[in-house]
């Protein structure tokens, strides 16, 4: 059996992937946009697409626009049919209640993290 490696004094364990471990979908559930006016003012979509909504009220979120994100919550759903919370600010802070492991690729391919 392998040992374990050691990265600056803390375990990283060998992680090999299961099937079960595939996102299958991830699904925006609710985000907070900031609109950067005089009034400090948010708006808050929930349900239980938001991409949807968005799309429908032809909402854009681009960074040319003057908004920006305060929150986003998103559900993720495996391959097994567990379902995880993602709840991500910027620019700094991140809940999971899975296995960071899992959504770590999932999080770089979006832009959330980088690859360090």
């Amino acid at each position: 059996m392998a040992k374990p490696k050691r990265n600056k004094g803390r375990l990283n364990e060998q992680y090999t992937s299961q099937p079960s471990d595939v996102i299958t979908k991830v699904t925006l559930t609710e985000i907070h946009i900031n609109l950067h006016d005089k009034y400090n003012s948010c708006i808050i979509f929930r349900g239980s697409d938001t991409f949807v909504t968005l799309k429908e009220r032809n909402y854009h979120l681009a960074k040319e626009s003057g908004i920006s994100i305060r929150l986003a919550r998103f559900l993720v759903q495996m391959a097994d049919g567990r379902e995880h919370k993602l709840t991500i600010e910027p620019p700094y802070t991140m809940d999971y209640d899975g296995d960071h492991r899992i959504i770590r690729p999932w999080l770089i391919k979006q832009g959330f993290l980088t690859n360090k």
